[in-house]
C-alpha cells in the first residue's frame, strides 16, 4: 500500500531525505529527478545514510564510506578502513584500535532494502509493504 511519504519539492535534485513510513526508517534519493527509497540505516554498521552524499546513484556512507546503488540497493564498495579520511594517524601500540579494525574486517555489508515509489500530484509516496529483496526466487 502506498502512503504519502513527502512533497516532491522538498528534496531537491542529488538529495537525500530521511523519513518514516508506516513506521519504517526510509531514505528518499533524488536522482535527475527520479525519486528511489531505501532503508535508511547503512547495510555495514547501520549509520543513517541520509548524512551521507548521493553521487548519481551512488550513496555513500557517512561513516565508513560504504556505497549503495540506490536504484537496486545492491553493495557497490564495502567500508574503507585503515584510517581512511583520517589526518590523524592513530598509535600502533594502541589495542583498541586494533581490535576494532580486525572486527571492521570480519563485519559484512549487506544490500539495502529498496521500496516501490511514486510520484503523484507533487508528492512522493512509498510503499514500505514489500519490495523485490524480500523475496527469494526459487527455480522454474
Amino acid at each position: 500500500m502506498f502512503v504519502r511519504a513527502l512533497e516532491l519539492e522538498d528534496i531537491a535534485r542529488g538529495g537525500l531525505k530521511a523519513v518514516v513510513v508506516e513506521g519504517v526508517e526510509v531514505v528518499l534519493a533524488n536522482v535527475d529527478g527520479k525519486i528511489y527509497a531505501v532503508t535508511r540505516r547503512c547495510g555495514h554498521e547501520n549509520a543513517p545514510l541520509n548524512f551521507g552524499t548521493l553521487n548519481r546513484n551512488i550513496v555513500t556512507c557517512p561513516l565508513h564510506f560504504a556505497q549503495f546503488d540506490v536504484r537496486t540497493g545492491k553493495v557497490l564498495l564495502g567500508p574503507a578502513h585503515k584510517g581512511y579520511g583520517m589526518t590523524v594517524a592513530l598509535p600502533k601500540d594502541e589495542a583498541v584500535p586494533k581490535f576494532k579494525s580486525m572486527l571492521h574486517a570480519e563485519m559484512g555489508t549487506h544490500d539495502l532494502r529498496t521500496f516501490k515509489v511514486k510520484v503523484e500530484a507533487d508528492a512522493i509516496w512509498v510503499d514500505v509493504s514489500c519490495s523485490p529483496t524480500d523475496f527469494i526466487m526459487g527455480p522454474d
